[in-house]
Parts: C-alpha cells; sequence; structure tokens
C-alpha cells in the first residue's frame, strides 16, 4: 500500500494541472442575453438611472411593458417621459410652456412628425433603460472575468464599440456602459406603476396639411 500513495498523489497532481479552471460567467453573447432576459423577466421591474453624457442624466423606474422616466439637463428643468405599450408621452417642463398650456404631448399619431425630434430622444431613453436590450443581435462575447459583485463582461457589437457589462449572482446588471453612456440597476422587484396623462392634461400637436 505505502508504494501505490505516491503514485495516487502524482496522479491527482497531474490531473488538476491537466483540467485548467471553467471560464466564469456564460460562455458567449446569446447566452448571455437570454440570461438577462429571463432575470429581467423574471424579477418585473426595476430602477435604472442613466448617465447619458451630453444629453444629461435620467432616472427610470420599468417594468417588462412600461417605464416612466425623468431626464434631467444642468440648469434645466426635468422632463418626464411615459412609455406604454401603445404609447408614448412626454411632460413639457413649466418653463418652456405657455401659460395654461396642457402639459403632456403623446409622442405618435396626428403631428408625429413634428413630435420626431422628441421621440427619438424619447426612444433611446427607453431602449437604454432596458436590461434586456443591453446585448444586441451579433454581438460577441469578448472576456468574462470575476467581479466583486459577481461577473464582468466586455462584449463587442457590430458597429464597433464594446459594452462594458456587470451581472449579478442572479444575472441581473449591475452596472453597463458603453462609450459615454452608462447605466446602473437597482431595485429590482419593486412595484412600478406607468399611467398615461389624462385627457385634460393631454395637449395634442398642430396636424399638417395632407399635400394636394
Amino acid at each position: 500500500m505505502r508504494a501505490t500513495i505516491p503514485s495516487l498523489l502524482a496522479l491527482l497532481l497531474l490531473t488538476a494541472c491537466g483540467s485548467p479552471a471553467a471560464a466564469p460567467g456564460h460562455p458567449d453573447a446569446d447566452t448571455l442575453s437570454r440570461a438577462i432576459t429571463t432575470a429581467a423577466e423574471k424579477q418585473k421591474s426595476v430602477a435604472v438611472d442613466l448617465d447619458l453624457g451630453v444629453t444629461g442624466r435620467a432616472a427610470c423606474r420599468r417594468d417588462t411593458t412600461s417605464a416612466r422616466c425623468e431626464l434631467t439637463q444642468q440648469g434645466g428643468q426635468p422632463v418626464t417621459y411615459a412609455f406604454l405599450p401603445d404609447a408614448s408621452f412626454v411632460r413639457i417642463p413649466d418653463d418652456h410652456r405657455a401659460p395654461g398650456a396642457k402639459p403632456w404631448l403623446r409622442l405618435s399619431g396626428d403631428g408625429a412628425e413634428l413630435a420626431k425630434p422628441m421621440a427619438e430622444v424619447a426612444d433611446r431613453i427607453r431602449d437604454l433603460s432596458d436590461p434586456r436590450k443591453l446585448v444586441p443581435a451579433g454581438a460577441t462575447l469578448a472576456t468574462a472575468q470575476t467581479s466583486p459583485e459577481g461577473v464582468s463582461y466586455e462584449v463587442a457589437v457590430p458597429a464597433g464599440h464594446r459594452i462594458q457589462l456587470v451581472l449579478d449572482g442572479h444575472d441581473r446588471p449591475v452596472r453597463a456602459s458603453i462609450g459615454t453612456v452608462s447605466a446602473s440597476y437597482r431595485d429590482w422587484g419593486a412595484p412600478v406603476v406607468v399611467d398615461p396623462p389624462t385627457p385634460d392634461q393631454l395637449a395634442e400637436f398642430p396636424k399638417i396639411p395632407a399635400q394636394k
């Protein structure tokens, strides 16, 4: 028996050396994207703080279908957005409205062409606040490594950018960044209520005359 102990120890040592530790986290971008989507839909809601660089900062509360965000720019009053499954709305700050004017506008429907610049900003905020859209189709996983919060990923997207992304142990995003834009996620699962503006609060864009 004494002669076999060194052999067993040598075999164990060789086995350990020949079996590198598995890489942390998910093996590819598609699996990573599905894991984030599953976690987000299981939690149902999240608070998201967005740093949009020169566009300003936005604070959002959202669930899987709706969101309410406040965009703040330096020196200005917050602009509030309400995103619902069938419509998006924006609340014009008091200092940008005529006295007595209704505060909310619908960013679709009649007059939507006049709303296009505001709608483009709104769409960007809505999409950036949705953790399920963090990893786009066609992305590839560049690196994955453990971090204090969980696993840190670097994802290459087709446009040539890199997404830095940290997930916790439940595949929920903790923070993410791409270029000068960054997001942090908190309060997963807390209740969210997004109400549309009432008719008496809703103004209308003027209709564009039909071309003859």
